[in-house]
């Protein structure tokens, strides 16, 4: 269902953060694991991930940086599916 796929998606996001929080920033995977986790869950929560990439002071600024690729390098979804979700 929808609510296991984003409550996986949470959860390895989270536990991939807590987990690397000790090491050195270059040896981090974990913007990459949040930035592929929102694209998974859809358009919508890649907006979101914009959105939240200019707002440092709520998300951290590791967590900023690593959205930001979401503004540049965003995988396109099909008109079809924009004109579903409308």
């Amino acid at each position: 269902s929808r609510l296991a796929q984003v409550f996986g998606a949470t959860w390895n996001v989270y536990s991939t953060w807590t987990s690397e929080e000790t090491l050195e920033e270059s040896q981090r995977q974990r913007g990459s694991v949040l930035t592929k986790a929102l694209e998974s869950l859809g358009p919508a929560f890649v907006k979101v991930g914009q959105t939240l990439a200019q707002r440092p002071d709520l998300v951290g600024d590791e967590a900023a940086e690593a959205m930001k690729v979401l503004q540049v390098h965003a995988t396109p979804f099909s008109d079809d599916l924009a004109m579903h979700i409308i």
